[in-house]
């Protein structure tokens, strides 16, 4: 998955970069309209909205979705996303067709030239493609963020975008270009109301765990992790320890935890709807910034959330039930873009004792089993 991920953010570097220039140029020369009236919201009757990215990033999307259907509920929504992201799709109750580009380009790509959309709404920040393939899908009307100066000409429609604020408002903004009220509020229970993901009663003895991460700089340190799982233990809660194939920790060190009699590995066992499933019997789900942070979230679950690299003003949803631990060392938040700085032991993450996240978790669970919170 790195090395798939690399690859597309180099082909779009170049390749995507080129495509921006060239057809910007062409529009330009051509007397190709440059910018669009605003349409009348009865005359929307096909939307295609674009959103490369990650789970995360999808889910902090849902809730604009939802708004767009509630403004349009006769419209044909179309959704251009990567493959990870049709699973996340498909948990939420929405009238749909989505199109994974980097499953089935061809088909994305017929689907583009058959359809006749009145409105593309691209929620990429800064890469090239999604702005090309706005260009695609022949919409008169083309919404996206004034941040990438190469791609802004394949625009109709620009939208600033806060690099520090809170990405579903981010999101919600390219709703206002089409002189629609872009509302507020958080991720929190945006998935409520699925009856596939709502039924199960929190057992308030098990914690549920994913403190593994792609993204190296965001993992927080085995040592860490297992003396948290121990104390649980001790405690006299049980673990399920969450996360996808790829998430896996070195096998001696999920050997370790799994030892432990009060662990239950999930790790790569599960569907995503398993998953969010597994979310809703726990009391307290603890994570770094991850897309099941984001899906405990959406599943309106209590939330310990980790967070080094990463900007919680960005990523993590305000809500009384959940708590965002970081240092607030001076070299943190570094990330940006899915990009950070170079780091050799990432202290913003290793330095977030396991005595403090346990102390988080003791302030979360239910008032009946206080006398077996863990403290610090």
């Amino acid at each position: 998955m790195k090395l798939k991920t690399r690859l597309l953010k180099l082909i779009d570097a170049t390749l995507g970069l080129l495509l921006c220039r060239v057809i910007g140029y062409w529009r330009h020369r051509s007397g190709a309209p440059e910018i669009a009236p605003t349409p009348a919201p009865a005359s929307i009757e096909r939307i295609l909205v674009i959103r490369p990215g990650g789970m995360g990033d999808m889910l902090m999307l849902l809730p604009v979705l939802r708004q767009i259907k509630h403004l349009w509920p006769d419209c044909e929504l179309a959704i251009i996303c990567e493959r990870r992201n049709l699973d996340v799709l498909a948990l939420f109750d929405l009238d749909h067709t989505a199109y994974a580009y980097d499953a089935h380009p061809v088909q994305l790509w017929k689907a583009l030239r058959s359809t006749r959309f009145d409105l593309c709404i691209d929620t990429e920040q800064f890469h090239n493609f999604s702005a090309v393939m706005g260009i695609a899908s022949g919409a008169p009307v083309r919404v996206g963020y004034k941040l990438n100066p190469m791609r802004i000409s394949l625009y109709t429609h620009l939208v600033s975008y806060d690099v520090d604020g809170y990405e579903l408002d981010q999101f919600r903004r390219l709703l206002s270009a089409v002189d629609v009220d872009p509302g507020s509020g958080s991720l929190h229970g945006a998935l409520l109301g699925n009856p596939d993901t709502t039924r199960a009663m929190p057992d308030p003895k098990l914690i549920a765990i994913a403190l593994s991460s792609m993204n190296r700089y965001k993992q927080w340190p085995f040592e860490n992790t297992f003396t948290l799982i121990h104390t649980l233990g001790q405690r006299g809660y049980t673990v399920v320890l969450l996360g996808g194939a790829d998430h896996t920790l070195p096998e001696a060190e999920l050997s370790q935890i799994t030892s432990l009699p009060h662990v239950r590995n999930r790790i790569g066992t599960c569907t995503l709807a398993q998953t969010a499933e597994a979310l809703t019997h726990a009391s307290v789900f603890v994570g770094c910034d991850s897309g099941l942070m984001h899906l405990s979230a959406a599943l309106a679950r209590p939330i310990v959330a980790l967070f080094g690299p990463s900007d919680p003003r960005k990523w993590h949803s305000p809500d009384k039930s959940s708590i965002c631990l970081r240092l607030g060392l001076p070299c943190s938040p570094c990330s940006v873009f899915g990009y950070q700085k170079l780091c050799r032991d990432v202290p913003c993450m290793r330095s977030i004792s396991a005595e403090t996240v346990a102390d988080a978790i003791g302030k979360l669970l239910p008032s009946s089993s206080s006398t077996n919170t863990p403290s610090s």
